[in-house]
């Protein structure tokens, strides 16, 4: 079985690295959504929940996703 994130190409610093595996973490679950939009969402909600959010709310995820209202991320 292949690895989940491959690790050729990844660069060293922390930041890069997580960037990378989220990206190819929601490449590989992106067959699941029919719509382009509700993915998009979805990767949002996911990005918010990975945060540094002190609180994982509907609310608290949409203010750090740029969202007016949470309704979206529920």
């Amino acid at each position: 079985m292949p690895p989940i994130f491959p690790l050729e190409n990844v660069p060293h610093e922390v930041e890069p690295v997580w960037t990378t595996a989220f990206e190819h973490f929601c490449l590989r679950i992106r067959h699941t959504f029919v719509r382009n939009a509700s993915w998009l969402r979805a990767k949002m909600y996911l990005h918010g929940l990975f945060s540094c959010v002190e609180r994982k709310n509907g609310w608290q995820i949409a203010e750090e996703a740029g969202e007016v209202t949470p309704y979206g991320c529920f």
